[in-house]
C-alpha cells in the first residue's frame, strides 16, 4: 500500500516540480539540463523533444529513462537512430538493485562501443544519479567519496547522500572488485 501511496504522490507532483527543474535550470539558468560525467556519460532531466537534436549531435546513442512518470520522446528518439533504454522507478524513491544492475549494464554497453549514454529521471539528480554513482563505484574503480566528489563536481544539484542509500550500499558491496 506504501508504494501504490508513494507513486500516487510522484504522479501527482511531477508537473509541478517539473516546472520547478525547467525554472531553475532554463529561466534562471542555475543548472545545467545535463552535465558531461565523463567522455561516455551524460547525467541530466528529462529531455524535450527540443533536446534530442543536440543530444544526437553530442553523440549521444543511447538513452536511460528512470521516470516511471513519462516515457519521453521516443519517436524522436528513433528518428535519430538513438537506443531507448526504459528502466521505470518511482520518483522520490531509489532504484531498486536489480534496476541499478540493469543501468550499470548499459552504461558498459555504450562505453565498450566508445559511445556516450545519456542518463535521466526527471531533474538528474536522485534516480538516475544513483545508477551513475553505482557505475562509478564498480566499474569506474572510483571509492564512494571519490565518486560522490566527481558526481558533485560535475552536476553540482546531485543528492548529497546517494552513497547512504540502502540500495546502493547493497549494489556496491555485491558488486565491487
Amino acid at each position: 500500500m506504501l508504494k501504490k501511496i508513494k507513486a500516487f504522490n510522484a504522479y501527482l507532483l511531477f508537473y509541478p516540480t517539473l516546472l520547478w527543474t525547467v525554472f531553475l535550470s532554463r529561466v534562471l539558468n542555475l543548472r545545467n539540463w545535463w552535465d558531461e560525467i565523463d567522455e561516455f556519460i551524460i547525467l541530466g532531466a528529462i529531455p524535450f523533444s527540443s533536446d534530442v537534436r543536440a543530444l544526437h549531435e553530442t553523440g549521444v546513442r543511447g538513452i536511460i529513462n528512470l521516470c516511471v512518470e513519462s516515457s519521453g520522446p521516443t519517436a524522436l528518439y528513433k528518428k535519430y537512430d538513438i537506443d531507448y533504454h526504459y528502466l521505470p522507478t518511482v520518483d522520490f524513491t531509489c532504484p531498486d538493485v536489480q534496476t541499478i544492475a540493469k543501468g550499470v549494464s548499459i552504461i558498459r554497453k555504450y562505453r565498450d562501443k566508445d559511445e556516450k549514454v545519456y542518463i535521466h529521471c526527471k531533474a538528474g539528480r536522485g534516480r538516475s544519479a544513483t545508477i551513475v554513482f553505482c557505475w562509478l563505484v564498480c566499474q569506474g574503480n572510483y571509492s564512494m567519496e571519490d565518486a560522490m566528489k566527481l558526481l558533485l563536481s560535475k552536476r553540482h544539484q546531485v543528492n548529497r547522500k546517494l552513497h547512504q542509500r540502502e540500495q546502493v550500499r547493497e549494489y556496491v558491496t555485491l558488486n565491487s572488485n
